[in-house]
């Protein structure tokens, strides 16, 4: 009854409202507009779903060892993404550190293609958060796969912009290390935003969680040097780029695996000689291509983008 209580209150006050199905979802994005957002918080809600500060809302994410919520900040009425690690990862020191890393590496980017930090601390005992501005929409890789790739002028726009944060981070001696559509967000004027810098690697700095031999990324975006634990730099994210851009433009990606179990897939990337290409379709502009082929060179040391197209 409580819970049902609190509910109620919150959505007396315009902070909630249910939807079609019947479930709770927050009414604005910035509560810090509704009048009467500074007061004090209902008393039944002080003891649910709460992380320091943060009321949590609602779930809106998960990967393999973190958490998002939309969750609320009591202290300013601002409605945050927080990302937490799972209970079963509180164990694993790396990925602890990881977390922290990532708050360091967010506090130091000034970008409107990266997500930006809002605050983040210690929760006590093993506990870590990051609260960060939320993106409402779907990721790139939810919006190719609903509407199929993007026109040539929308594709375009992005990578030029993509193009832009990638080169700002490089600047800071950083490499994001998992360029791909799912972590792509784009604010309402189409900007596209870099999230989930938990494998970010530094080259200013060494450490454990960065040493050669280390392989950490997403497999089918991952440079040759990457997929085998070498020395990288900022040309394994212009390898992701290059994917990516084959993706946005054609819908797929650039490998051509049809047929292939997962064992056999991996075999193949893995290779020395790496997956089997697709062919572009007839008709696709040579200009795209000397993009997306500068990207997806072997040799790092001979990676170098081609970005006639976007200028």
């Amino acid at each position: 009854r409580w819970v049902a209580a609190a509910l109620a209150s919150l959505a007396e006050r315009g902070y909630l409202r249910p939807d079609a199905t019947g479930r709770w979802r927050v009414a604005h994005r910035d509560l810090a507009a509704l009048p009467l957002a500074r007061q004090p918080l209902p008393e039944q809600l002080r003891s649910i779903d709460r992380i320091d500060r943060f009321v949590l809302l609602e779930r809106i994410g998960s990967g393999g060892q973190a958490e998002v919520h939309r969750a609320m900040d009591e202290s300013s009425r601002a409605v945050v993404a927080l990302k937490l690690l799972r209970k079963e990862a509180l164990i694993d020191r790396e990925m602890q550190e990881r977390l922290r890393r990532e708050a360091e590496v967010l506090a130091r980017i000034r970008h409107p293609g990266v997500i930006r930090l809002l605050a983040h601390g210690p929760l006590g005992g093993d506990e870590y958060y990051l609260a960060m501005e939320l993106i409402a929409g779907p990721t790139l890789a939810q919006r190719l796969a609903a509407q199929g790739p993007l026109d040539e002028a929308s594709a375009r726009q992005l990578l030029r912009q993509l193009r832009e944060s990638l080169q700002a981070i490089h600047a800071l001696g950083l490499v994001h290390r998992d360029l791909k559509p799912a972590n792509l967000l784009q604010r309402p004027d189409g900007q596209p935003v870099l999230i989930d810098f938990g494998l970010v690697q530094d080259l200013g700095r060494s450490t454990r969680l960065t040493e050669f031999g280390q392989v950490v990324g997403t497999l089918l975006y991952m440079a040759p040097e990457q997929q085998h634990g070498g020395l990288i730099g900022p040309s394994a994210d212009w390898w992701a780029f290059g994917v990516l851009a084959h993706e946005v433009l054609l819908g797929v990606l650039p490998w051509d695996l049809a047929g292939y179990d997962d064992s056999a897939r991996r075999f193949a990337l893995l290779s020395p000689e790496g997956a089997p290409r697709r062919a572009y379709p007839e008709g696709f502009p040579a200009i795209w291509r000397a993009l997306i082929d500068s990207c997806l060179t072997r040799d790092p040391e001979q990676r170098r983008p081609d970005f006639a197209v976007l200028d």
